[in-house]
């Protein structure tokens, strides 16, 4: 383990590397790793360096295995992010990166998102004061790695039994990606929400919590 510091590039790979330096230093095997967003993305990462000996199941909650479009791949951000819009939003980032992010947000596929910003809505103006806490470069570093990550092959291949949390309402995603995530990953299901946002556990903790306690008693059997 180290001390926190800020001099490190911020990447998935040195995420993994202290996610598996915190399982070292707490000694722990047989984990269940679940991860939001990004955070998926991280397990993934975790998991491809340093193999699945130590997890258990894994939970991963409306996230792509690949960010950008192209030819090749319809599924990523907003099922449109072709590589002059991550350039734009790469430029937008560095101007101002609380207002590249809030309307990255609220110019997605959620109608009720683009509402609220709209509407200047309090908690639009909440994620803003969160977000000007961060630092600017380290959220860019991080997130063009993200735009450079490609886990589609490696998810094929994946032996660790996942759920899968989706929203049909997502900001970034949907129906589709949900479907080509449970198609492809050997060992998963699916719970999809139809109503749900890109956070559906927050708006149905009941139903996630459930349905997660319920995965996971699967694995004890």
């Amino acid at each position: 383990a180290h001390p926190c510091r800020t001099d490190t590039p911020a990447t998935l790979e040195q995420l993994a590397d202290d996610l598996d330096a915190m399982l070292d230093w707490l000694k722990l095997d047989s984990v269940r790793l679940m991860g939001h967003s990004m955070g998926a993305a991280l397990i993934w990462a975790y998991l491809r360096k340093y193999g699945c000996g130590r997890v258990r199941q894994t939970v991963v909650i409306d996230m792509t295995p690949k960010m950008g479009t192209d030819e090749t791949w319809p599924y990523g951000v907003y099922f449109d992010f072709p590589a002059a819009r991550a350039m734009a939003f790469d430029e937008a980032l560095r101007a101002d990166h609380v207002e590249a992010i809030v309307e990255l947000c609220a110019f997605g596929k959620n109608a009720k998102n683009r509402q609220l910003y709209e509407n200047k809505d309090p908690a639009i103006q909440l994620q803003r004061d969160f977000l000007r806490r961060m630092k600017t470069q380290p959220l860019i570093t991080l997130w063009q790695d993200l735009m450079r990550q490609d886990f589609r092959e490696f998810l094929t291949t994946l032996a660790v039994p996942s759920l899968l949390v989706y929203g049909g309402e997502s900001q970034f995603y949907g129906k589709a990606l949900a479907d080509w995530m449970l198609k492809t990953m050997p060992d998963a299901e699916l719970l999809f929400l139809p109503e749900g946002d890109h956070s559906p556990y927050m708006q149905f903790p009941e139903r996630v919590s459930k349905e997660m306690l319920a995965f996971f008693a699967m694995a004890a059997r």
